[in-house]
């Protein structure tokens, strides 16, 4: 077995041991940690990065040896990537800056050599690069089995943006159904309340009107009694004389008519209560 078949077959046994670990990757802690772990036997480079750009989720993961960074685009991009992502022009130059400081010192790199690639999976666009230098040497050799690694590193990335949006989702969800229990219980409470109330409110309408039904029996009762004596007594001066009614009627009737007035004037004052009690309760 030659050296490039040797190479192959290391490269692509290590990668169906990362694809394994990768798929277990829940989070980008965790994503970031099975890249970092792994890729130094997939194949020989200085500095590896990958930048991921969508909608809504935009980061830039930079790895050195046992060092890794996650970081939003658009606070860490260069312009060498953007480019990328306007040209999508694949390149391999020296670079006529070192960009990497922050991430590696460039007295530690010796001709460097800069790597880069654009990928688009749907609505997913994704730079790699990679810096190269006489310690870590990548070659076009290496190209074949990078392309399957940013495949899957893309995949589960789209997959860890997925879930983390599902669980948004849901999360807003509960909190929108607690909202509406909490409303539906206050809701509840408010019928509940004003249900009694209107109970209360009819018992005490039922009470006023039997009260204001005895009164009524009382008032026309006493009303009755002096008004049937008045009546009596008409009946008898169409029988009597006139000369009579002066001496023997009149007395009785101005007594009966007396009567009456007191009983009106009670009626009056009871009523004028009562109804005074029933408009303050």
């Amino acid at each position: 077995m030659d050296i490039v078949s040797a190479k192959y077959r290391i490269a692509y046994e290590a990668f169906s041991q990362f694809s394994g670990k990768l798929s277990k990757a829940e989070t980008f802690d965790e994503l970031g940690t099975v890249i970092k772990r792994d890729i130094k036997y997939l194949f020989d480079h200085k500095l590896f990065r990958i930048l991921f750009k969508e909608r809504d989720a935009n980061e830039v993961f930079t790895f050195y040896k046992k060092d890794f960074w996650i970081e939003p685009l658009e606070e860490v991009i260069f312009s060498y990537e953007e480019e990328l992502l306007l040209k999508h022009i694949p390149f391999c130059k020296n670079p006529h800056e070192f960009l990497f400081e922050k991430y590696v010192s460039g007295r530690d790199t010796t001709n460097p050599l800069l790597w880069g690639w654009y990928f688009k999976y749907n609505e997913l666009e994704v730079c790699v690069s990679i810096l190269a230098d006489d310690q870590g040497c990548f070659d076009n050799s290496d190209v074949q089995i990078l392309k399957l690694l940013v495949d899957n590193i893309a995949t589960k990335y789209e997959q860890i943006v997925f879930k983390n949006k599902l669980e948004i989702k849901n999360k807003n969800l509960k909190e929108a159904l607690k909202l509406i229990e909490e409303k539906n219980r206050q809701i509840k409470h408010i019928v509940n309340n004003q249900k009694n109330i209107i109970a209360e409110r009819t018992k005490e309408v039922r009470n006023q009107n039997k009260m204001l039904v005895q009164v009524s029996r009382m008032n026309a009762h006493n009303v009755r009694e002096p008004l049937s004596r008045i009546l009596g007594l008409i009946e008898i001066a169409e029988a009597m004389p006139i000369e009579e009614l002066n001496s023997d009627l009149l007395p009785y009737l101005k007594i009966s008519a007396q009567d009456l007035d007191i009983s009106l004037k009670q009626i009056v004052e009871m009523s004028g209560s009562e109804v005074d009690k029933i408009l303050n309760e």
